[in-house]
């Protein structure tokens, strides 16, 4: 019964007992469950998507973008979640006890072919996002949770909810306002059209007027940047802490003068 519940997207909580508990049965140092519980009983929850979920999940694919989904929650509750708004239903899934298990040379290929991560660690995550990175890849990192915080710092492009932690929302490029993916896809779109402009812009001047513009070498990864912190017109404020971040990481300004903040959409 509990498989079945899994399958249908339901979170799954049992409730047990043990009659002889006493207060030093739990270690402080060490916190694990007694043994011989009694079961008692489950309590079985289930998640709202939203109305737009599906309809922000293909707008993504329209605009190239390829999502991963890294959660705490139980592998097979995520892929139920995620077929629901439009995952494929043969999407790779993988636990967090499989990653942990993986040697650590391994993870970029495993996070290249896998879209479904259920039971992953913090530690986990800030590793499956490396790995991505190490693959060429420009990633976006979307969290609301504290212990989401190393991850988001190693992400391209912090995304965090304004419902979310106050921590969470300092260290993030972009606060999404209304707590919906439903503006990132139009915010990057909006970024390809700065992208074209750059590029039109770079031809028509000529190689005489880039004194204004950033070097020839760093352009193709300062239109990457633009993707997301450029000109997002009516979803976002441009902030300058999130083009220090850009010049940070590109060694053209010192780290200690760089101040972070937060692209609000």
């Amino acid at each position: 019964q509990v498989k079945v519940w899994l399958d249908q997207g339901l979170r799954v909580l049992l409730l047990a007992n043990r009659p002889d508990m006493r207060e030093d049965t739990f270690d402080d140092e060490d916190p694990k469950l007694p043994g011989e519980l009694q079961a008692l009983g489950f309590v079985v929850l289930s998640d709202v998507l939203r109305d737009d979920a599906a309809a922000t999940i293909a707008k993504f694919g329209d605009a190239g973008i390829t999502l991963k989904i890294l959660s705490g929650d139980h592998p097979e509750t995520v892929a139920a979640l995620a077929e629901q708004v439009g995952f494929h239903a043969g999407a790779n899934i993988m636990s967090g006890s499989a990653v942990a298990e993986s040697p650590e040379a391994d993870l970029p290929r495993i996070v290249e072919e896998t879209t479904i991560f259920g039971r992953i660690s913090p530690h986990h995550k800030e590793l499956l996002l490396e790995a991505l990175k190490s693959r060429g890849h420009y990633v976006a990192m979307i969290g609301d949770g504290v212990n989401e915080v190393p991850a988001l710092k190693a992400s391209d492009v912090a995304v965090a909810m304004r419902s979310g932690s106050p921590v969470t929302r300092s260290v993030a490029d972009i606060v999404l306002l209304q707590d919906s993916f439903a503006a990132l896809p139009r915010a990057f779109l909006e970024g390809r059209i700065t992208e074209q402009e750059l590029h039109n812009s770079r031809q028509e001047i000529g190689d005489a007027g880039l004194s204004s513009y950033p070097h020839p070498s760093l352009l193709p990864e300062f239109w990457q940047f633009s993707t997301v912190s450029m000109r997002l017109t009516s979803l976002t404020s441009t902030s300058q802490a999130g083009f220090m971040k850009f010049l940070t990481t590109r060694g053209l300004v010192d780290p200690a003068d760089r101040k972070r903040g937060a692209l609000v959409g």
